[in-house]
């Protein structure tokens, strides 16, 4: 190797790490949305650790901060943040002190789920990726998953307009998570769709149109925010009723169950009930009786029906 050939590896190297570093940092001020000096993802990230500063910040912010948690629980790690990953090590140490950390997309994702939920009625527009955020980490991660559920139930009547729009647009799962949520929010999902206005007076209508979902765990869903928010029950028997009659469905118990919420508004359902007790011992039978203690109590249509 001829002498100075090292050297000038090395200062290209180096140039190289300092282009990167430079180009990295460019990008990451450019998307910052400051508040006291620092990005929304940089409070994101000192929520998730904790930091009581940081719930303050965002509850100070308000609503300006959702586009940028939006965008944050969507990040999966972006070409520019790779390109740090690489280059922050690499770095000589005193430019290393002006570069941003490397991140950990989960822990900003989880920060950002956590602000939303500190943002409570504020976060509405973030319903959607919520959503999806639930369904993703279903079986991954129950804590990323818990942490979104309770934000979308922090947001109440608020985030009716987005569930309803997730419900018409959003894919199988993500609509029966919408129907679900709407079932929590329950009767007060139905007053807030006279008092919001035309987005989420589509609730029922929408909720009805998803009765045709291909998925009897998912429509069940459905069938239970129709019957919370407009107690209806003449477009969901039906549904009920066929999914009890199919022996070979693992979604019986909970049609048994749903039968039983509605109670006497059920008694269409009340051969098939009758059907399943005469079946071997199982949970589904289990709660066929119960639904009927419920849809019939006093034993009134049992006693007709032997005449």
């Amino acid at each position: 190797m001829r002498p100075g050939t090292k050297g000038g590896w090395w200062l290209a190297g180096t140039a190289a790490v300092l282009g990167v570093a430079a180009t990295v940092v460019f990008i990451h001020r450019a998307d910052q949305s400051a508040f006291e000096g620092k990005s929304v993802e940089s409070w994101a990230r000192q929520l998730a650790t904790g930091d009581p500063k940081a719930r303050r910040a965002f509850r100070t912010m308000g609503a300006a901060a959702v586009p940028a948690l939006i965008q944050a629980v969507r990040k999966k790690g972006t070409a520019s943040h790779r390109l740090l990953a690489w280059a922050y090590p690499k770095a000589p140490s005193v430019l290393r002190r002006f570069l941003p950390r490397p991140y950990d997309a989960e822990l900003i994702r989880n920060g950002a789920i956590s602000a939303l939920y500190e943002l409570g009625t504020n976060a509405a527009p973030a319903v959607p990726v919520l959503i999806q955020a639930s369904v993703d980490a279903e079986l991954s991660s129950f804590e990323y998953a818990g942490i979104a559920h309770a934000a979308l139930l922090n947001m109440g009547e608020a985030g009716v307009p987005q569930l309803v729009r997730v419900l018409q647009h959003g894919n199988p799962k993500a609509r029966g998570k919408a129907a679900m949520y709407l079932g929590i929010v329950g009767p007060e999902a139905g007053a807030a769709a006279l008092a919001i206005g035309p987005a989420a007076a589509a609730a029922l209508p929408a909720l009805r149109k998803a009765l045709k979902l291909d998925n009897d765990y998912h429509r069940l869903r459905v069938v239970e925010a129709l019957w919370k928010v407009g107690r209806e029950s003449a477009s969901t028997l039906p549904v009920l009723i066929q999914v009890l009659r199919d022996p070979q469905n693992p979604n019986r118990p909970k049609a048994a169950a749903l039968l039983g919420d509605l109670g006497p508004d059920a008694q269409a359902a009340l051969p098939a009930l009758r059907e399943v007790l005469r079946e071997d011992f199982s949970y589904t039978r289990v709660k066929a009786e119960e639904a009927l203690r419920r849809v019939d109590p006093t034993g009134t249509a049992a006693t007709a029906a032997r005449r």
